[in-house]
Protein backbone atom coordinates (compact mmCIF):
# COMPACT_ATOMS: atom_id res chain seq x y z
CA UNK A 1 0.00 0.00 0.00
CA UNK A 2 2.82 2.39 0.78
CA UNK A 3 4.33 1.90 -2.69
CA UNK A 4 0.94 2.46 -4.30
CA UNK A 5 0.38 5.58 -2.21
CA UNK A 6 3.81 6.94 -3.14
CA UNK A 7 2.90 6.72 -6.84
CA UNK A 8 -0.67 7.94 -6.49
CA UNK A 9 -2.44 11.25 -6.11
CA UNK A 10 -4.30 12.36 -3.02
CA UNK A 11 -7.47 14.38 -3.23
CA UNK A 12 -8.40 15.98 0.07
CA UNK A 13 -11.70 17.47 -1.09
CA UNK A 14 -14.26 15.61 -3.13
CA UNK A 15 -17.63 17.09 -4.01
CA UNK A 16 -20.53 15.11 -5.39
CA UNK A 17 -22.32 16.77 -8.30
CA UNK A 18 -25.56 15.04 -7.33
CA UNK A 19 -26.30 13.20 -4.03
CA UNK A 20 -27.95 10.13 -5.58
CA UNK A 21 -26.12 6.88 -6.40
CA UNK A 22 -26.79 6.33 -10.12
CA UNK A 23 -26.37 9.97 -11.27
CA UNK A 24 -23.32 10.46 -9.04
CA UNK A 25 -21.56 7.39 -10.41
CA UNK A 26 -22.49 8.47 -13.93
CA UNK A 27 -20.60 11.71 -13.26
CA UNK A 28 -17.58 9.76 -11.99
CA UNK A 29 -17.49 7.33 -14.92
CA UNK A 30 -18.18 9.91 -17.66
CA UNK A 31 -16.51 13.05 -16.35
CA UNK A 32 -19.66 14.98 -17.30
CA UNK A 33 -22.15 17.00 -15.28
CA UNK A 34 -25.74 15.76 -14.77
CA UNK A 35 -27.09 18.59 -16.93
CA UNK A 36 -25.04 17.19 -19.83
CA UNK A 37 -25.43 13.43 -19.34
CA UNK A 38 -29.12 13.64 -18.40
CA UNK A 39 -28.98 11.48 -15.26
CA UNK A 40 -30.32 13.59 -12.42
CA UNK A 41 -32.34 11.05 -10.40
CA UNK A 42 -33.21 7.35 -10.15
CA UNK A 43 -35.86 7.56 -12.83
CA UNK A 44 -33.59 9.29 -15.34
CA UNK A 45 -33.52 7.69 -18.76
CA UNK A 46 -30.69 5.31 -19.53
CA UNK A 47 -27.30 6.82 -20.20
CA UNK A 48 -27.10 8.10 -23.77
CA UNK A 49 -24.94 5.91 -26.05
CA UNK A 50 -23.20 9.06 -27.31
CA UNK A 51 -21.67 9.73 -23.89
CA UNK A 52 -18.40 7.85 -23.42
CA UNK A 53 -17.53 5.98 -20.26
CA UNK A 54 -14.09 5.67 -18.67
CA UNK A 55 -14.04 1.83 -18.90
CA UNK A 56 -14.66 2.08 -22.66
CA UNK A 57 -11.50 4.18 -22.98
CA UNK A 58 -9.51 1.76 -20.81
CA UNK A 59 -10.71 -1.20 -22.86
CA UNK A 60 -9.74 0.52 -26.13
CA UNK A 61 -6.22 0.90 -24.72
CA UNK A 62 -5.81 -2.80 -23.91
CA UNK A 63 -7.04 -2.95 -20.32
CA UNK A 64 -9.11 -5.75 -18.83
CA UNK A 65 -12.16 -4.14 -17.23
CA UNK A 66 -14.44 -5.40 -14.49
CA UNK A 67 -17.05 -3.91 -12.16
CA UNK A 68 -18.55 -5.34 -8.99
CA UNK A 69 -21.52 -3.39 -7.65
CA UNK A 70 -23.53 -3.81 -4.46
CA UNK A 71 -26.83 -2.07 -5.25
CA UNK A 72 -29.59 -2.57 -7.81
CA UNK A 73 -29.62 1.18 -8.47
CA UNK A 74 -26.42 0.51 -10.47
CA UNK A 75 -27.91 -2.38 -12.44
CA UNK A 76 -26.53 -2.83 -15.95
CA UNK A 77 -29.90 -1.93 -17.47
CA UNK A 78 -29.11 1.76 -16.84
CA UNK A 79 -26.02 1.66 -19.05
CA UNK A 80 -23.03 2.04 -16.74
CA UNK A 81 -21.89 -1.46 -17.75
CA UNK A 82 -20.61 -0.25 -21.13
CA UNK A 83 -16.91 -0.96 -21.54
CA UNK A 84 -16.78 -3.51 -18.73
CA UNK A 85 -15.97 -7.05 -19.82
CA UNK A 86 -17.37 -8.21 -16.47
CA UNK A 87 -20.20 -6.29 -14.80
CA UNK A 88 -21.20 -8.23 -11.70
CA UNK A 89 -24.57 -6.87 -10.64
CA UNK A 90 -26.37 -10.11 -9.74
CA UNK A 91 -28.32 -10.31 -6.52
CA UNK A 92 -29.65 -13.34 -4.72
CA UNK A 93 -33.22 -14.62 -5.09
CA UNK A 94 -34.09 -13.27 -1.63
CA UNK A 95 -33.90 -9.75 -3.04
CA UNK A 96 -37.16 -8.51 -4.54
CA UNK A 97 -36.55 -5.90 -7.21
CA UNK A 98 -40.27 -5.63 -7.86
CA UNK A 99 -41.03 -4.86 -4.21
CA UNK A 100 -38.44 -2.16 -3.53
CA UNK A 101 -35.71 -1.63 -6.17
CA UNK A 102 -33.95 1.14 -4.22
CA UNK A 103 -33.19 -1.24 -1.36
CA UNK A 104 -31.94 -4.27 -3.27
CA UNK A 105 -28.33 -4.64 -2.25
CA UNK A 106 -25.67 -7.09 -1.14
CA UNK A 107 -23.17 -6.69 1.66
CA UNK A 108 -19.53 -5.79 1.12
CA UNK A 109 -18.19 -9.25 1.98
CA UNK A 110 -20.22 -10.83 -0.83
CA UNK A 111 -19.26 -8.20 -3.42
CA UNK A 112 -15.59 -8.29 -2.41
CA UNK A 113 -15.74 -12.10 -2.61
CA UNK A 114 -16.81 -11.81 -6.25
CA UNK A 115 -13.95 -9.39 -6.92
CA UNK A 116 -11.40 -11.72 -5.29
CA UNK A 117 -12.73 -14.66 -7.33
CA UNK A 118 -12.18 -12.56 -10.48
CA UNK A 119 -8.60 -11.82 -9.41
CA UNK A 120 -7.99 -15.54 -8.71
CA UNK A 121 -9.38 -16.59 -12.09
CA UNK A 122 -7.22 -13.95 -13.75
CA UNK A 123 -4.12 -15.23 -11.93
CA UNK A 124 -4.87 -18.85 -12.90
CA UNK A 125 -4.83 -17.90 -16.57
CA UNK A 126 -1.12 -17.19 -16.16
CA UNK A 127 0.96 -14.06 -15.83
CA UNK A 128 -1.20 -11.01 -16.44
CA UNK A 129 0.26 -9.09 -19.33
CA UNK A 130 -2.63 -6.70 -19.59
CA UNK A 131 -3.24 -3.90 -17.13
CA UNK A 132 -6.68 -3.78 -15.54
CA UNK A 133 -9.30 -1.29 -14.41
CA UNK A 134 -11.65 -2.45 -11.67
CA UNK A 135 -14.59 -0.61 -10.17
CA UNK A 136 -15.67 -1.89 -6.75
CA UNK A 137 -18.87 -0.32 -5.45
CA UNK A 138 -19.89 -0.99 -1.84
CA UNK A 139 -23.31 0.03 -0.51
CA UNK A 140 -22.67 -0.70 3.18
CA UNK A 141 -22.42 2.97 4.27
CA UNK A 142 -26.15 3.25 3.50
CA UNK A 143 -28.98 2.24 5.79
CA UNK A 144 -29.52 -0.30 7.28
CA UNK A 145 -26.37 0.27 9.29
CA UNK A 146 -24.79 -2.86 10.69
CA UNK A 147 -21.84 -1.64 12.70
CA UNK A 148 -19.56 -3.94 14.72
CA UNK A 149 -19.52 -4.05 18.51
CA UNK A 150 -19.09 -2.07 20.68
CA UNK A 151 -20.54 0.62 18.39
CA UNK A 152 -23.70 -1.33 17.54
CA UNK A 153 -24.81 -1.36 21.19
CA UNK A 154 -23.34 2.01 22.05
CA UNK A 155 -25.29 3.86 19.35
CA UNK A 156 -28.42 1.71 19.06
CA UNK A 157 -31.30 3.98 18.14
CA UNK A 158 -28.96 6.94 17.54
CA UNK A 159 -27.80 6.29 13.97
CA UNK A 160 -26.63 9.82 13.25
CA UNK A 161 -24.69 10.58 16.47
Amino acid sequence: MDALAAQGARFENALAQVPITFPSHTVILTGTYPMYNGTRHYTSPNLLPSIGLMPEAFQRHGYDTAAFVSAFVLNSSWGLNRGFQIYDDHFGPQQSVMRDPQNVERRADETVGHLLAWFQARAQRGPAHRPFFVWLHLYDPHSPYDSPEPFHSQYAGRLYD
